[in-house]
């Protein structure tokens, strides 16, 4: 009979395994036999602990979201200026979806499918949205105050922070066809966005 702890280190290992499996080949080319062989175990047990491939892959990206959030939530309630915040945000948020390619994916499709569990998951992991998106609209208002900035909705712009950030993922499928671009093509794009969307943000919102 296995112990409690036993499954506690197959659990894990799988999780580490299928991280790099759909790491690697994303959602739609990653192979339950795949998963199995990186873990170092059999099909069979696989399925014992996971019956499915969705199953897994939510099991996985549920804990990189919870990261993700965590991530934002630090930034917005650092003691930092507008302007630092924006750019620790694109950072994080295309730094994130870098390293885990099958993040925005899963955001999608759980906003798409799953919402409620979505966002109490995001709730629990930010220290509340409301002190979290407090902190960013004192940094806003702040700005505003100084004449720094022109007068903008804090909500406004935090979302256009977060889609300019993420749309690169989730409409990498149609990037990569209509531009031709390849997975180095890509990653250049990357680096050239993590500059440019806090540039062209803060340049959009600061007084002339």
């Amino acid at each position: 009979m296995k112990s409690k702890q036993s499954d506690k280190n197959t659990e894990a290992l799988i999780l580490d395994a299928a991280a790099r499996v759909f790491t690697r080949n994303g959602f739609a080319g990653a192979r339950m036999e795949e998963i199995a062989s990186e873990a170092g175990i059999n099909r069979a047990l696989l399925h014992y602990y996971f019956r499915s491939k969705e199953k897994l892959f939510e099991t996985v990206f549920r804990a990189r979201f919870a990261e993700f959030v965590q991530g934002i939530a630090a930034i917005n309630l650092a003691e930092l200026s507008l302007f630092e915040k924006i750019e620790k945000l694109v950072d994080h948020q295309i730094n994130s979806n870098r390293s885990n390619p099958g993040l925005a994916h899963f955001i999608m499709h759980e906003l798409n499918c799953n919402p409620e569990s979505l966002i109490q998951l995001a709730h629990e992991n930010s220290r509340g949205f409301s002190t979290m998106f407090q902190a960013f609209s004192a940094s806003v208002n702040e700005e505003i105050t100084q004449g720094n900035i022109r007068p903008v909705k804090p909500t406004s712009l935090l979302i256009n922070i977060m889609s300019m950030s993420i749309f690169p993922f989730t409409g990498k499928p149609m990037l990569s066809q209509i531009l031709k671009m390849d997975q180095t093509t890509f990653e250049e794009f990357l680096d050239y966005r993590k500059k440019e969307i806090p540039e062209f943000i803060i340049q959009s919102i600061r007084k002339k």
